[in-house]
């Protein structure tokens, strides 16, 4: 027989929230109960067997799960800013002892700032499947041509104000991807999401991170159509594609900027 999975149950320390009951799920062969909470958090009054360690930062989230005696198995704890999910005590006083959640909490107040990029589309933040689509185009909206760019505002494991930007060149087998993680604070950009994430949780330079002559905000930071940047231009145009290369970037001088849902609703 197979085993049931559940949620795990997550406890936090604002005590400020309603609070809900408990309710256990059996997990098969090894005889454990994950826990799974109904609605809200668990009250501290309940005898549930889960004790807040003393080390743990304010903020940070419990995750975890009951066993067949009845005691709680802790998994991780989640960073109250990233949403990173640390397993050790060690790793989550590593992380906060690099600046971390400071870095986290700088990025994040990006959003409030209506100049930036993060400021103008800060709604998007936390909406998992959207992007910004920015395409080349001509007089107007219907005349629209190739994707120059797709940027993600909601980025795993990386605090809101990051943004990814998927950047899209056309190349003699077809369109090719490349993907760039943009830190809000220090417009430091970097090729890898995990090359992001070590800078991030740790302040150490990755190899191959740098500050590009435009940034994302730059780049980005219109209101539904502007003209054509010469950079992105070249994105459109094939190496060796002589005039019908020139030809179609001439054809292509606005960028044309709107929301787009990538995922079922």
């Amino acid at each position: 027989m197979g085993s049931s999975t559940a949620a795990p149950i997550v406890i936090s320390d604002d005590h400020e929230e309603p609070v809900a009951p408990v309710a256990t799920v059996p997990a098969g062969a090894e005889h454990e109960q994950q826990a799974v909470a109904a609605e809200g958090l668990l009250d501290d009054d309940d005898d549930d067997g889960i004790e807040r360690p003393d080390w743990l930062p304010d903020g940070f989230e419990i995750e975890g799960y009951y066993v067949e005696d009845g005691s709680f198995k802790t998994t991780g704890y989640i960073c109250p800013v990233s949403g990173l999910n640390l397993s050790m005590m060690s790793e989550v006083l590593d992380y906060c002892f690099s600046g971390a959640m400071d870095r986290g909490i700088a990025a994040k107040e990006t959003l409030d700032d209506e100049s930036t990029l993060q400021g103008m589309y800060a709604w998007l933040t936390g909406k998992p499947g959207w992007v910004l689509e920015i395409r080349a185009g001509g007089d107007n909206f219907s005349k629209m041509f190739k994707i120059i760019a797709q940027l993600e505002f909601s980025v795993n494991t990386l605090p809101p104000g990051w943004v990814k930007e998927t950047a899209f060149r056309k190349c003699s087998n077809g369109i090719r991807k490349d993907s760039y993680y943009t830190d809000p604070i220090t417009e430091k950009v970097f090729r890898s999401l995990k090359s992001a994430e070590q800078y991030f949780s740790s302040g150490g330079e990755p190899l191959g991170a740098h500050v590009p002559i435009m940034s994302v905000t730059d780049m980005y930071s219109f209101d539904s159509c502007t003209d054509m940047l010469p950079c992105l231009a070249r994105r459109l145009k094939m190496e060796g594609a002589g005039d019908q290369g020139e030809c179609h970037t001439s054809c292509s001088k606005y960028l044309w900027l709107f929301a787009k849902c990538m995922v079922e609703l």
